[in-house]
């Protein structure tokens, strides 16, 4: 093995564990420490990593992993009897995510398919850093957090079809048994998830001689994972489709109790890497010629993101502080939003400025809604969680 290989990587992980214990100390997500460590080593900075296409396929497979990890961490409250909320606040969501890029036709001159990519982008929002903020202000199991992951897992299920329609912008035309594909797509999904949900357990064939062996537990959980990927990309939708689909039957399978321990080193390495290839196509020529334009996007982005996610929880009927702070959470681009722009990109349906742009933005508002959301807790949001409630009913339990 060549050494330079070996002191690239031992370069790397030295560069993201100081991040990370600098962040740490800052209350800062890990994921801009990441992104930091690849714009660092970038081309743009030291010049350490040249060979982006390793990194950018290692994080391709991290993504498969972290919508694995959704599959199986998925908790879909077993009382559903207030779901109509967070369904509602995000259908009003990406109302506003599509008016707002229609708006960017006619004011920035934009054409219909950057605009549409555009707002899809904009309806997803960054699970692990609204997560992450939950653990650690120990608001997680509370009706607060269950409200805004609930809103995160239905921002989830709708990736699939978003992913899907990228296909189809990409098409010249559009077929009507391809519209049945996605319709019929995006019903199987939720459907397997209320399903799933009701099952308490899942039998398949040796499923005893599975258990008592970890590592025939780790790779036949991978490769049950990467060939539900395969089988749906064949078929013409996306990989992570079928890794979110197998997550969430590999849950309810007793032999792979222990698979989610066992991935978990996998699923934070190989999404670290996604990050850091997003530090790697971090332009900083760019963002020097353009640093008026992304840090006006950056405010623009988290004011309006929680403005109108504001709006939409006090017109389902939560009070002021309450719908502001949760706004606030919701105020980023989601890590599936970069997945949305990277694939679009390679489909030739936005330009190399528009995909510099929105990463740079998504970085930095990852940073920025950290610290605003920080701001909203202090200032506005000052009741404790125990306070917030979901209905007037007792808040549901998840499986």
């Amino acid at each position: 093995m060549k050494h330079g290989f070996l002191l690239h990587i031992e370069i790397l992980a030295a560069v993201i564990s100081l991040l990370i214990l600098f962040f740490k100390k800052l209350r800062q997500p890990y994921l801009v420490a990441y992104s930091l460590a690849g714009l660092l080593l970038g081309p743009y900075v030291l010049g350490i990593i040249e060979n982006q296409q390793v990194v950018e396929t290692v994080g391709e497979a991290g993504v498969l992993l972290y919508m694995l990890f959704l599959g199986i961490e998925l908790r879909w409250p077993q009382d559903t009897s207030f779901i109509w909320k967070p369904i509602s606040f995000q259908f009003i969501k990406s109302i506003i995510s599509l008016l707002a890029a229609f708006a960017g036709i006619y004011l920035l001159h934009l054409n219909f398919q950057t605009a549409l990519v555009l707002s899809f982008i904009l309806m997803l929002n960054n699970t692990s850093v609204a997560t992450e903020y939950l653990k650690t202000n120990h608001a997680l199991k509370t009706d607060f957090g269950i409200l805004i992951l609930s809103v995160l897992i239905i921002q989830d299920i709708a990736f699939t079809p978003l992913l899907s329609l990228l296909r189809f912008l990409n098409r010249p035309s559009v077929g009507f048994e391809h519209v049945l594909v996605l319709c019929a797509s995006t019903v199987f999904v939720t459907w397997l998830i209320l399903r799933v949900n009701k099952i308490q357990e899942l039998k398949i064939p040796f499923e005893s001689f599975i258990k008592n062996d970890h590592d025939l537990q780790l790779f036949v959980g991978l490769s049950i994972c990467f060939a539900f990927s395969i089988l749906t990309s064949s078929i013409g939708l996306s990989t992570a489709l079928g890794a979110f689909a197998s997550g969430i039957i590999l849950k309810k399978i007793r032999a792979f109790d222990w698979i989610e321990h066992s991935l978990r080193p996998f699923k934070t390495f190989f999404m670290a890497m996604f990050f850091v290839y997003l530090g790697l196509t971090f332009d900083l020529r760019y963002f020097a010629d353009n640093v008026k334009l992304i840090i006006t996007c950056v405010g623009f982005l988290v004011i309006f993101q929680n403005l109108f996610s504001a709006i939409s929880f006090k017109i389902l009927g939560y009070d002021w502080k309450n719908s502001i702070y949760a706004g606030a959470l919701l105020s980023n681009i989601g890590e599936l939003s970069l997945v949305i722009a990277l694939l679009a990109h390679e489909m030739n349906l936005i330009d190399n400025n528009i995909l510099k742009l929105v990463v740079s933005v998504s970085i930095l508002s990852i940073l920025f809604t950290a610290i605003w959301t920080a701001c909203i807790k202090t200032f506005i949001y000052k009741m404790p969680y125990s306070n917030f409630k979901l209905t007037k009913r007792n808040h549901p339990t998840f499986s």
